[in-house]
């Protein structure tokens, strides 16, 4: 072999050879970020090159398939029912080649996607299973469930964070309407002061002009000390007007912190609901036309408050409400994503509702400064 056509001779010709490589050599030599060998978007062309029969097959069944619907379509698209027996024999059969023709397709589905899926699954386990989910565990982050989300639980950082700020900014609102209340207790000492004192000077200037003195003598001796305690009052009156509209703050603007670090901590509210009674919802969604029929219609496409269930199981079980006055159970469910909609938008969100709590969330959030 010339020096130019073996390898060992050539750059990296020092490595091993791949049948000597270590399992961690081999696996250091892969991208994990590049596994398929091929682009996802050229695995269509892949298997209309591997599995040509298949394709062709596929096309001719899908054609009689549509030459038996054409077939069978009258005026209108009116469907034409079968004929006889005999056509009803040869469809049987024809139906037994599309079942047998759909099972092929999806075990050579399965098979090619055996791999892909095993991968995913470990990828998944490493990455998420592996790495992410302790630490969120521990973290705290919050999980959807059927629909229905859940914030961190005790014992993580999460929680602890945002029961912190939460009893924070509880007392701060406590120690500023505290405050706010002395403040205006002051003022109103303050206003009080004044007018006495007021009425005071009043009699003084009486009393001095009794005995003789000018009328711009008696205000000239008393003006100094009246103006003072008028002063004092304004003073007071501005002070309490500052602390209340400190107190007034919300919650987030009281326990909003930064870190050396550039991190700025503080509350975020998010708005959500709980069902408290089904009924009372219905009945709110439904009033004052029940059993009419543009209300069920109404209700089935989804109502801005927001009932969810068939036209057939609305109207069974708005007929039980109507006459019994209660709701018949697991019948109805609320559509939940309207319901969030509705009170999350941006304009005229919706604040009450019967059977409805509406309530911010609170929890800790933080982001960079």
């Amino acid at each position: 072999m010339s020096d130019d056509l073996n390898p060992r001779l050539g750059i990296g010709g020092n490595a091993p050879p791949p049948d000597e490589l270590t399992d961690e050599q081999r696996l250091l030599g892969i991208d994990p970020e590049r596994l398929l060998v091929v682009e996802p978007a050229e695995l269509p062309k892949l298997f209309a090159l591997h599995y040509p029969d298949l394709r062709a097959r596929g096309d001719e069944l899908l054609a009689a398939c549509q030459k038996w619907q054409a077939d069978h379509k009258g005026p209108a698209g009116r469907l034409i029912d079968i004929a006889d027996d005999q056509e009803n024999a040869r469809l049987a059969d024809e139906i037994r080649q599309y079942d047998d023709f759909m099972a092929e397709v999806d075990e050579a589905r399965k098979r090619v996607k055996l791999k892909v899926y095993e991968a995913g699954q470990q990828i998944d386990g490493w990455f998420k299973g592996g790495l992410a989910d302790p630490v969120a565990d521990i973290r705290g982050v919050s999980r959807t469930v059927s629909g229905k989300r859940y914030p961190p639980g005790p014992g993580t950082m999460q929680w602890a964070q945002t029961k912190y700020l939460t009893d924070k900014a509880e007392r701060e609102r406590r120690e500023r309407e505290a405050a706010a209340a002395a403040a205006a207790a002051e003022a109103r000492r303050k206003a009080e002061e004044a007018r006495a004192l007021a009425e005071q000077e009043r009699l003084r200037i009486a009393a001095l002009e009794a005995h003789g003195a000018t009328s711009e003598e008696a205000e000239e001796q008393v003006r100094y000390e009246t103006d003072q305690a008028a002063a004092d009052a304004d003073n007071a009156m501005a002070t309490s007007a500052l602390i209340g509209a400190h107190a007034a703050e919300p919650a987030t603007a009281l326990v909003r912190q930064h870190t050396a670090s550039g991190t700025t901590i503080g509350l975020g509210g998010r708005w959500t609901f709980e069902v408290t009674d089904m009924a009372a919802l219905c009945l709110a969604v439904g009033a004052p036309a029940l059993a009419r029929e543009d209300f069920i219609n109404r209700v089935a496409a989804a109502s801005m408050i927001g009932v969810a269930g068939t036209k057939a199981v609305l109207q069974a079980a708005m007929q039980v409400l109507t006459q019994n006055g209660a709701l018949p159970p697991t019948l109805l469910t609320t559509d939940d994503k309207n319901i969030r909609a509705a009170i999350t938008a941006r304009t005229a969100p919706l604040r009450e509702a019967p059977g409805l709590r509406i309530f911010q969330e609170q929890s800790a959030r933080r982001s960079r400064s």
